[in-house]
């Protein structure tokens, strides 16, 4: 069943998507938002995920499926609001991802795994917290190479996964913030997502919000749902919020996080 959100309800949860906790006797260390949104390739309802992003106060947004007619509209409507645009397009258009930011970024790397159908988009940002590397990721499916869901393609998934993001996670230098976040096609307890997890990176959303689909597929009468997004971070950060946004315009609902840079961090920079 599609959920159905009054306007006032939906905008408002759109502009608490990013807020940054405030405190009354002190002023507020700096932070960043990150968004992840996969808008889908076949661009259902375009306008909505533009104006989701657009309301949502993310400094960095990480997209993906992004086709050329996606830059082309990006561009066009948030080019003000995000001055500096990198976008990787991919021979299936669902393969294409683009990272958004308020500051500067800079291109360090396109990584195309062996084992997947996707690449991995890998940036530097200039931040309000500083540099931050952010791995935009993509992967595959849990299809077979036809296309077709079967029964193989699932129990072949996780094993594929984890090589996937093994060979992804290869590009990232070490000893740097590192923001990793996309679309992983699978559950909160999938094969990637421990496999991060076991390397030192935190899942951000699962901290905040246990339950919230951010995929869902209708077949019929029946709506299926999972948690499939996810932004990752590594203890260089401190996750201050995360959650879910109600925008349906896509099969993906967009995940944001709050980040400052970690205790430890500050205060060896101090």
């Amino acid at each position: 069943m599609a959920w159905r959100f009054p306007a006032f309800v939906f905008l408002t949860l759109l502009a608490a998507g990013c807020d940054k906790p405030t405190s009354q006797s002190e002023a507020p260390l700096p932070s960043i938002c990150v968004m992840t949104f996969n808008v889908n390739w076949g661009m259902p309802r375009a306008a909505a995920s533009v104006e989701a992003i657009e309301s949502s106060g993310a400094d960095i947004v990480c997209l993906q499926e992004v086709q050329p007619q996606w830059e082309a509209l990006i561009r066009a409507r948030l080019g003000e609001r995000y001055p500096r645009m990198l976008f990787h397009h991919a021979p299936h258009p669902a393969g294409g991802l683009a990272v958004l930011s308020r500051g500067p970024l800079t291109w360090r790397a396109v990584v195309t795994p062996p084992s997947g159908w996707f690449p991995a988009l890998l940036v530097q940002a200039e931040t309000a917290i500083g540099s931050v590397d952010v791995l935009n990721v993509h992967l595959r499916p849990s299809v077979a190479d036809d296309g077709r869901t079967t029964l193989g393609a699932i129990i072949q998934s996780p094993h594929i996964h984890r090589r996937e993001i093994r060979q992804i996670m290869d590009a990232a230098g070490p000893d740097r913030p590192l923001i990793v976040c996309g679309d992983l096609n699978e559950n909160d307890n999938g094969a990637a997502v421990m496999w991060l997890t076991d390397r030192g990176l935190a899942n951000a959303l699962p901290r905040f919000d246990t339950t919230s689909p951010t995929w869902h597929c209708t077949r019929g009468r029946v709506c299926l749902t999972g948690r499939y997004d996810h932004i990752f971070f590594s203890s260089d950060l401190d996750c201050l919020a995360a959650g879910v946004l109600p925008c349906r315009s896509s099969d993906h609902s967009p995940v944001t996080a709050t980040f400052q840079a970690a205790m430890a961090t500050r205060r060896t920079s101090d």
